[in-house]
């Protein structure tokens, strides 16, 4: 039986309203695995195995069910047209292996989006949990707090294995939330940070592509009645002095420090910490994430261990060109793999 998946794609083309914690709601945006999708969605795990597919192998064809299917796409065009931060809950973290919870992560993921590779080693699996010497030193490998931040990625997405014996909470805080208000209060600067800045691609631009964007990163705009943001070191003060302090003006340092800010104020944060078994899909164009310090215990389940997915939207999701921060060769988001250069050999 062939089933139509063309109810997950396309994009909003209407101004999306942002909100604070008061104004997210929680219920519209949390779904709970019923014993039968869960069973359902098990099948589909043993079916992928039993096809002899890798996890990244699993497509959303394959991993799909008549029973499933309308739940696949309400699950898709919630994420997509409303508050862009989704919870599914449910996820049998303790009963099933890693490779099987990776098994059913991927295929709902594939619902989502494409998987992409989210660093230069080309790992379209990604683990967010301590690891020493990691590629990139990325901050997803330590302990340390984690602060607000967009990733380079239509859709973000966590799933929690494990928490930390203590600390990890990650918070959310709406960027068109953050638009609307600095719209209303200081539309002066709006216009600067609609102009954006330039930001260093921290090698991981593909081959022969600059280290630093020849162009301005809007924080803010808009493409086919779509609103979008992006808050990496394009709109932040302390990589703009860092790097380009030379075409800093002062009302260039007034527009991003205004817009921290904004960000920073508490009826701003929406805080939530992962339980095991919970994943969240994160609108990333919309919204930034933090995590707070953590410290890891000494017991099996408790060494915090996130699974993590960098997701391509079908179709690509419309933002300002310049809004892309990596562009690679085939079009595609995501990190351009680069060849890995072995060490010389003793004599």
């Amino acid at each position: 039986m062939t089933l139509d998946h063309s109810a997950e794609d396309g994009w909003p083309n209407f101004t999306k309203k942002g909100w604070n914690a008061a104004e997210y709601d929680a219920d519209a945006a949390l779904f709970v695995f019923t014993p039968r999708q869960l069973e359902r969605l098990l099948g589909l795990v043993d079916k992928t195995r039993e096809m002899g597919l890798g996890v990244t192998e699993i497509t959303r064809e394959v991993f799909d069910h008549p029973e499933l299917h309308d739940e696949f796409a309400r699950w898709v065009r919630t994420f997509k047209g409303g508050q862009g931060l989704l919870q599914l809950r449910g996820f049998p973290v303790r009963e099933r292996s890693e490779e099987d919870i990776w098994r059913m992560y991927w295929g709902i993921g594939a619902h989502f989006g494409i998987g992409v590779s989210q660093n230069t080693h080309g790992h379209l699996q990604g683990k967010v949990t301590v690891q020493p010497g990691l590629v990139g030193a990325r901050v997803y490998g330590t302990s340390t707090l984690a602060p607000l931040h967009s990733d380079r990625i239509d859709i973000l997405s966590l799933l929690c294995i494990n928490k930390a014996k203590s600390g990890g909470e990650n918070t959310f805080v709406s960027l068109l939330k953050a638009w609307e208000i600095i719209e209303a209060e200081r539309p002066d600067l709006l216009a600067l940070l609609k102009r954006g800045y330039p930001q260093h691609r921290n090698s991981e631009e593909p081959e022969g592509c600059a280290p630093v964007t020849p162009y301005r990163v809007p924080v803010f705009g808009e493409a086919d009645g779509l609103r979008s943001s992006y808050y990496g070191g394009n709109a932040m003060l302390f990589h703009q002095e860092q790097c380009f302090a030379e075409i800093l003006t002062d009302a260039d340092r007034e527009a991003l420090t205004y817009l921290a800010d904004v960000l920073a104020r508490p009826e701003m944060i929406l805080h939530q910490t992962l339980e095991p078994g919970d994943a969240v899909f994160i609108n990333n164009m919309e919204m930034v994430h933090s995590r707070a310090a953590f410290v890891d215990g000494d017991g099996p389940f408790e060494k915090r261990l996130l699974l993590r997915l960098w997701l391509q939207g079908r179709p690509l999701r419309p933002i300002p060109q310049d809004m892309r921060i990596i562009n690679n060769p085939d079009g595609n988001l995501g990190i351009w793999p680069k060849p890995v250069v072995a060490a010389a050999a003793a004599d």
